[in-house]
């Protein structure tokens, strides 16, 4: 299945992932979107097939989500940004 533009124009998850020690101090007028300090990256385990992508806590500096991708063709090229023609102008360098 190919990325299209719309794919990256919409919000298309199911679950929103939040730390949940923010969540559990976030003041009653702010929203778990504003609220949030959230990083999102991606790392290799030398010798282990896949990679693993990682939701981290800034404010809380803790692990939210670490999930493992299993693949035997894995690839530095995998983590770059998409590339889509007509697109490139609305994805961060």
């Amino acid at each position: 299945m190919a990325v299209t533009v719309d794919d990256l124009s919409t919000f298309h998850a199911e679950m929103v992932l939040h730390c949940q020690l923010c969540l559990s101090e976030m003041p009653e007028d702010a929203s778990p979107k504003d609220w949030a300090r959230l990083a999102f990256g991606c790392y290799h385990k030398p010798g282990e097939a896949g990679i693993y992508l990682q939701l981290w806590c800034l404010r809380h500096d803790c692990n939210v989500s670490t999930i493992h991708i299993e693949t035997e063709h894995w690839s530095h090229t995998d983590i770059i940004p998409l590339r889509i023609k007509g697109a490139s102008d609305h994805i961060p360098a």
